[in-house]
């Protein structure tokens, strides 16, 4: 009798078992979580720390753990000159979170290729980062729409800091219109100030003037 073997990939038994995030994209209810940050964020992170601000608007970093893997490293090294010590250092300085440097595993290298034949968006850098968040079961954070939309149909978890800003944009520019109990606010606008004349140009106003062929008549 000839028997067949087959692998389940790990993100198929992760998207089976994985409990579905009741709060969407807010994870600020205290719990422990893990997040893997993509090149991008890092690269946003560390061209400007108002993003970390933004990012801890809405999740709680307090009771969590950022892993830092090897291929992010080593994209963002490469194309943007940042080491690993400079984006560790940036992390921890910023978030309230354990900042742990991961390695990419063999097994990491091997799921990849099963996502990256799945998710046709996957190119090969973005396979392992997705591969990496797969195995140890984070939550994706990333700016990178084809990453994040293989992220969600392998099952996985994710939160794009892009729409986080749009949101809290669009609720700034909607506060001015916003309804009151006494009605909706409305923009006073307030009137421009009118200009008096002064009292000798009033007068002249008041009075013709006198000609000499008024006397000849």
């Amino acid at each position: 009798m000839t028997t067949y073997s087959y692998i389940i990939p790990l993100y198929r038994i992760h998207k089976m078992t994985r409990p579905n995030n009741s709060n969407g994209n807010s994870y600020d209810d205290g719990q422990y979580r893990t997040f893997a940050f993509d090149t991008c964020v890092i690269k946003k992170i560390c061209d400007n720390r108002n993003l970390v601000s933004l990012l801890k608007c809405h999740i709680d970093f307090k009771n969590s753990t950022i892993f830092l893997n090897q291929k992010v490293v080593e994209e963002a090294q490469r194309k943007f000159g940042y080491d690993t010590g400079y984006i560790l250092d940036v992390l921890r300085s910023s978030l309230p979170a354990n900042v742990s440097y991961e390695e990419i595993t063999p097994t990491m290298e091997i799921e990849a290729e099963y996502l990256k034949r799945d998710c046709e968006e996957l190119h090969n850098g973005d396979s392992v980062i997705l591969a990496f968040a797969v195995e140890r079961n984070c939550i994706l954070v990333s700016c990178d729409r084809a990453l994040l939309r293989s992220c969600k149909q392998v099952g996985g978890e994710c939160i794009n800091p892009d729409i986080i800003a749009g949101t809290m944009r669009e609720n700034i520019s909607q506060t001015a219109g916003r309804s009151t109990k006494f009605g909706k606010r409305k923009n006073k606008r307030i009137a421009k100030p009118e200009t008096v004349k002064p009292i000798s140009v009033q007068m002249k106003a008041q009075f013709k003037k006198i000609k000499w062929e008024m006397f000849t008549k």
